[in-house]
């Protein structure tokens, strides 16, 4: 599972600081579309902004070609990156700090 805290948001929004975001499963598209896995209406998020995915190494996120951008720790997503722990992830107007990413092989570990 992926964890992660909402540090800034818009105005408008009705996503609060201080809110997480709980993100599981092998992917999951965060965007405005109703159909995204995580809705945030807001106009400057796309329908379809950024993928989260599940790896043998942790969690990966990759900006789907997004008008407003995702950047990593800063640094513009131009490819699929991994996640970890205390990073600093902006998807267009939004802030999150990583709270927590438990890699897939650790999920299965617990399984068993």
């Amino acid at each position: 599972m992926l964890r992660l805290m909402v540090i800034h948001c818009p105005r408008a929004s009705e996503t609060k600081v201080g809110s997480v975001v709980d993100i599981d499963g092998p992917s999951r598209v965060l965007g405005r579309s109703p159909r995204a896995h995580i809705f945030l209406d807001h106009p400057n998020i796309s329908r379809k902004h950024v993928v989260f995915s599940a790896s043998d190494r942790g969690w990966d996120v990759e900006d789907l070609r997004s008008t407003n951008g995702t950047r990593l720790n800063g640094r513009k997503v131009e490819r699929r990156q991994p996640i970890r722990r205390g990073d600093t992830l902006n998807v267009a107007d939004y802030r999150f700090r990583v709270l927590s990413v438990t890699r897939a092989a650790q999920l299965q570990d617990t399984a068993a």
